[in-house]
This record gives C-alpha cells, structure tokens and sequence, in this order.
C-alpha cells in the first residue's frame, strides 16, 4: 500500500477500507435459538451450528462473540405472547402502522421506544364496530409474516400422526388410546397403516384401543411402547426435539395428531383451539404452529370438571387462512 514508483513517488493515488460497523445486535445469553440439532440458546451456540433464516431455511453459524455485559436492554413482548430480551442497539425490520402506506425500515430498540409503541399519539382511540363505539389500544410497529420452517424430513421412529394422537389420548404409561366410539374406527385404520395391530377394549365411558405388534424375534424393539420408551416419553409426554425439527409435512401430522384428539374448531370464525393439562404439549403446540407459518398464541387458564378446578390447562389458538402454506 505504502511502496514507491520507480520515479519515488506513492504508488497508490488513492485506496478505500471496507470494514463492519460493529452492530452487536445483542440478545440475552438465555434466549432460545433453533437449530438443526434442536433447541439451544444464543449463549451455547457455536460455529458450525445451522439456525434458521427468517424466510424458513437454515444456514451456518460463522463467528460468535464474547459475552457483553453493562448494555442497556428492554424486552420486547409481541401481540401473540412471545418475548425476548434485546439490548438497546438490537435491529428490527419492521412497519409503522402511524403512516398511510407504511414501508419497511430497519430501526434500533432504542428507536422504537423513543418514538412510542402505540399507534395512536394519544394511546387510546375510538373506534366503531357494528354501531358500536369502544376504545381500543392498537400498537405501532408490524413485524415481518413469519415464513415456515424448511428443514428436512426425519426418519422418525414412529408416524408422526399417530404419535401426536397418543400424546392427547394416549395412556401415558402404556401404548394405547382412549377414543370416543364414533372414532374408533378411524384409529383403528391409522394404527394397521402405521404397522401395528390394533385391539379394542370398551369401558365405562370411552372405548380403549391397544397398539400391538405382531409376534416373533424382535417384538420388543419393534412395538409402539419399545418406540415410546426408546423416545423417553412413557410417564413424561413431551414432544422430542427430532419431531419438533422434522420436515414440514411431518410438523403439520404431529399437529393434526395433537388437534385430532384434544383440537376443536369454531365453524363460524374458523378458529383453532388446542387444550392441553401439561405445559409441555402447550408449548409443542404452539411451535409447531408457529413453525408451519400461523400466527398462533399461548395461554394459561384453569381446567374444571363439574364446577372443581383440576389444576392448569393450556390453550393454543390460530386461525388459518386459504392463502397459508400449510391451509
């Protein structure tokens, strides 16, 4: 850069750095982050881990920095209930909602809350619906459309479907369904595609449907309760990270398994209800939601049976639309 001509003069008249700005954009270390191995957080992340993109597909981790401590942070809370904690620096791309025909522009933390999170500069204002005046509080800012998750399909060792189906009416402790009469014959066609032989046992209130195996070397490996147990959810439903990573079709059956057993639909608003006891479902549900690109929410409420609170339940609840990939 700094050598002479023959004639002893510079030999560069002029040059340009380029260089990063810097941006740290940080999170909380505790901040969980998907990859393709499972669920990690931005403090355990390393090189060479593939996370995902906000259009759906994984790419490489190249550099990760040192811990920074002493920035000035917020959490930030969407309409849907997540939250994260961002420092004051951390990029968004996102709308404003305040202007006509808002554009996408990319803002700080800090940014966003010195300019107001309320669409209205008054907060709240009237709006009429039906002939009805109320007052409503809407929020500034719109986030980009989350894209689905594109990651590959799985090996799994058990159908996807049918797995979800045991995690809302199976016994916990053993490879069977509880189903209601109307449904058994449905059950009992999945579980001969899936390879397995059903049995059916009719009890006081419902109908209990066994999935075997046929005999011979190996029935024990080869049964749906050798699977649950080789999955460690016999006595402990959860959704296994390999089924929360699996390939988008395989998300969309778990789901349907999960909706098929404790799901409803609202005809009317064409709404998605899933209701569980164990927070573990609950959260499944709302990721695998989430991952195949609805906007859906988590809440908690209290489960009664005849009037008597039997504990916690959890709702996750989405409404698709035609025009969603997964619709």
């Amino acid at each position: 850069l700094f050598a002479e001509n023959e004639h002893g003069l510079p030999s560069v008249f002029e040059f340009a750095a380029i260089c990063a700005r810097q941006n740290m954009k940080a999170l909380a270390t505790t901040t969980p982050l998907l990859t393709e191995r499972g669920w990690s957080t931005m403090g355990d992340v390393a090189v060479g881990d593939r996370v995902f993109h906000p259009d759906g597909h994984a790419v490489e981790v190249v550099g990760v920095s040192d811990v920074k401590l002493g920035h000035r942070c917020y959490r930030v809370t969407t309409t849907d209930g997540r939250s994260v904690v961002a420092d004051a620096g951390h990029l968004w791309t996102v709308q404003d909602r305040r202007r006509r025909s808002p554009e996408w522009e990319t803002v700080t933390t800090a940014q966003l809350v010195a300019a107001g999170v309320e669409r209205s500069p008054r907060g709240m204002r009237q709006v009429q619906t039906s002939g009805v005046r109320y007052r409503t509080s809407e929020l500034r800012w719109g986030l980009p459309r989350q894209e689905p998750i594109k990651s590959e399909d799985r090996d799994l060792p058990i159908d996807p479907y049918l797995f979800g189906a045991w995690l809302g009416d199976g016994k916990s402790t053993s490879g069977s369904l509880s189903s209601h009469v109307g449904d058994v014959a449905h059950w009992v066609t999945h579980i001969r595609q899936s390879g397995y032989v059903p049995t059916t046992r009719v009890d006081r209130t419902c109908t209990t449907i066994g999935i075997t195996t046929t005999p011979g070397v190996g029935r024990h490996g080869r049964s749906f309760s050798g699977k649950l147990r080789e999955l460690g959810v016999l006595g402990n439903k959860h959704v296994p990270d390999e089924y929360l990573t699996a390939g988008p079709n395989q998300r969309e059956a778990l789901l349907q398994g999960l909706l098929d057993t404790d799901g409803t639909i609202h005809h009317r608003s064409g709404q998605v209800t899933f209701t569980t006891t164990r927070r573990s479902l609950g959260d499944a549900g709302v990721y695998l939601a989430r991952s195949l690109g609805w906007r859906a929410s988590l809440r908690e409420g209290r489960a009664l049976l005849n009037g008597r609170d039997c504990g916690p339940k959890f709702t996750v609840t989405f409404t698709p639309k035609t025009s969603d990939p997964f619709a």
